[in-house]
């Protein structure tokens, strides 16, 4: 099903008028500031486990309010060493939601762990501490709160609703840099974050990468060894690890982004705003609470007879995509986790109405005007 994959060729991606997220107007912005950290690190000659990737995790601790972080090679790494750095084992149980992307089961199963699958918040897409409560058993170890499309879930509130310092939260955050709840930055309220800078995200890099931030910096230490194969002073202390590391040139990117980030993630929202004044009578727009500021990493709607509007839209040149048309349950090789008894119906409905739009800071609101009247005019020519 190709309309529905993450991924676009970039043959595929100039056939379109409006595309959904276009890199080269962002690079505009930051062209002078990247060739000059690039040919920094040219004339130095050092690429992995430099001071460039030190600076970068300085200032993400410093996003964060001081946590500690151990930059990586990627997001789908940076959960598997959260999960690790957290004690993690073969067997143990830990919570997900049921629909997110699969590369959150897949974190788990690598750390050995089982995932048990609890359904979504209607309204928010992501765990609710009553969605928690009811899919949690004795035997569960930890939940990981997916962040999901850039809103930020209750962490807080799911937290207290645990009632035990014994089960963590890992936080998935690898769609909300910069996302906020309550005044807190997501990232900051779980005993872990795991963050991806793949190229498409908020704040993407120039290769794939990762981070994974902790309140406690033992934690942190261990994270920094099972990252280098599980070495300390030449020893292999941990039979866990793996090799996973930034670049310097990614950290340099990734630094000279993160200065921007505050007022891309505010362009975002400008262009959710615009969207959902348009589309609110036509379709069902994502929600935004008091109090939450996300971070729209993706504008998300949901619109009965999928297929046909998206169809519609690509004949009309705007590129739109499917984020995601199985829930985990569903996934041929994630579904023999799933309980005698249980069900996910607000899962199962998602993953056949979402609908991911265009949406980048840079974005013309003409073109967020464009794609809304086009969306407005399938939904409702609709046999």
């Amino acid at each position: 099903m190709t309309n529905s994959t993450h991924r676009t060729t970039y043959e595929q991606r100039l056939r379109f008028r409006v595309p959904f997220l276009d890199l080269g107007a962002q690079f505009q912005t930051i062209e002078t500031q990247v060739r000059e950290a690039i040919d920094r690190i040219l004339a130095r000659q050092w690429f992995i486990f430099g001071e460039q990737v030190e600076a970068f995790e300085a200032a993400f601790s410093r996003h964060l309010g001081g946590h500690s972080t151990v930059a990586c090679g990627s997001g789908s790494d940076a959960l598997y060493l959260a999960l690790k750095a957290l004690g993690v084992g073969e067997g143990d149980e830990i919570l997900i939601p049921a629909f997110t992307f699969a590369a959150t089961a897949v974190a788990v199963r690598r750390a050995g762990a089982v995932p048990i699958y609890a359904d979504v918040d209607p309204r928010t897409r992501t765990l609710s501490p009553e969605s928690v409560l009811a899919a949690l058993n004795p035997r569960v170890r930890g939940v990981v709160v997916v962040h999901l499309y850039g809103y930020p879930a209750p962490v807080a509130e799911i937290r207290k609703a645990l009632r035990s310092p014994d089960i963590w939260v890992i936080e998935d955050a690898c769609q909300a840099h910069g996302a906020r709840r309550d005044g807190a930055v997501v990232g900051a309220m779980g005993d872990a974050a795991a963050f991806s800078f793949h190229p498409g995200k908020n704040l993407g890099g120039w290769s794939d990468g990762g981070l994974v931030a902790f309140a406690d910096r033992e934690v942190a230490a261990r994270t920094r060894r099972i990252a280098d194969y599980g070495l300390e002073g030449g020893e292999c202390v941990v039979p866990d690890g793996i090799n996973s590391h930034m670049s310097e040139i990614n950290a340099a990117v990734l630094e000279i982004k993160l200065e921007y980030l505050e007022h891309w993630n505010s362009a975002r929202r400008e262009r959710a705003h615009c969207y959902s004044q348009s589309l609110g009578s036509h379709v069902r727009v994502p929600v935004e609470e008091a109090g939450v500021e996300p971070a729209y990493h993706a504008y998300v709607i949901e619109v009965p007879d999928r297929e046909r509007v998206l169809r519609a839209l690509q004949d009309e040149g705007i590129q739109a995509r499917v984020h995601y048309p199985l829930p985990l349950h569903r996934h041929s090789v994630l579904k023999g986790y799933v309980r005698s008894g249980q069900t996910f119906p607000v899962a199962e409905q998602l993953s056949d109405t979402v609908l991911s739009l265009p949406i980048y800071p840079e974005m013309p609101i003409e073109d967020v005007r464009l794609v809304s009247r086009t969306l407005s005019q399938a939904v409702d020519s609709a046999p």
